[in-house]
Formats: structure tokens, sequence, C-alpha cells
């Protein structure tokens, strides 16, 4: 049986990714519904926020968090595991252990090569989670049912 260990640095990032969703996720659905609403429907960000929270209190600010709080801690979680063993391997068997330039380059890139494989869907369900469902249909009832409609509507690549 193979036993699966993660390190203390994947662990960081999962707590990392969490905290920075939890903090940042209001100003994201703000922005979203900013992007999304009619040219002079809201006098700024201030005013859509106190919309959202006088129509669907502050609840509404959270609204589609659940997917990328997942995402988002899984998503550190890996780019910071994935940089962490890239680089170690990288730095193999030298004396010193140190960093260089070219290896930290190296990890970067594959971390965040990575990392663009998870984020891209996630990204994608959080929106449509955010912005709600075209007029016209049913709400989405969560992440899974947003998927379940980009795959039906849309293919396996989605939006």
């Amino acid at each position: 049986m193979v036993e699966l260990q993660l390190s203390p640095e994947t662990v960081a990032g999962f707590c990392g990714g969490a905290a920075n969703i939890v903090s940042g996720h209001p100003f994201d659905t703000v922005k979203v519904n900013l992007q999304r609403a009619a040219k002079d429907q809201y006098r700024g960000a201030f005013d859509c926020c106190r919309h959202i929270v006088r129509t669907q209190g502050a609840r509404g600010l959270f609204r589609g968090m659940s997917a990328p709080l997942v995402g988002g801690s899984f998503e550190c979680g890996v780019n910071y595991g994935v940089f962490y063993g890239m680089n170690k391997y990288l730095q193999g068997s030298k004396p010193d252990g140190g960093n260089t330039l070219q290896g930290l380059l190296i990890s970067g890139m594959v971390s965040g090569t990575v990392l663009s494989f998870i984020l891209s869907p996630v990204e994608l369900v959080k929106c449509r989670l955010q912005a709600g469902a075209p007029a016209g249909h049913a709400e989405y009832r969560g992440p899974v049912d947003v998927v379940r409609r980009i795959v039906q509507n849309e293919g396996r690549m989605g939006g």
C-alpha cells in the first residue's frame, strides 16, 4: 500500500489558499457583479456592495465561495508542494543545498503549469456561481450543478 505524506509546505499552501479565498471572495463577488451589470446600474463598488447586502444579506458577498474555497486551498497546496518538491529534486546532492536562479525558475514554471490545470476549471465554476444562471434559466444549485450544466450545454472543455 502506498502511503501519502503531505509536506509542511503543502499543508501551509492549503491553509494559505483557504485564508486567501475567505478574505478576498467578497471583493471578487462585487467585481463580477459590476462586470455583468448594466452600464448605470451601480454608482461604483461601494454601491454594488450595499445592493448585494441589502438584497441578499451579508451572505450574498460569499455566494459561490464553496468551489473556490476547495479549489483555492487545493491550488495553493499543490503549487507550494510541486514548487518545493521540484526545487528539492533540482538541488539534488549539492553539499550546500543552495538554490540556483535556474532551479527556482524551473520550479516555478513546473508548478505554474501544473496549477493551470486546476485553476482554470475552478475559476469557471466560481464565476458562473457568482453571476448566477442566465436569464430564463433555473438558478444553479451548487458547484456540481454548474459543472453538470457546462458539460451538458458546452461540452467537456466548457466556456
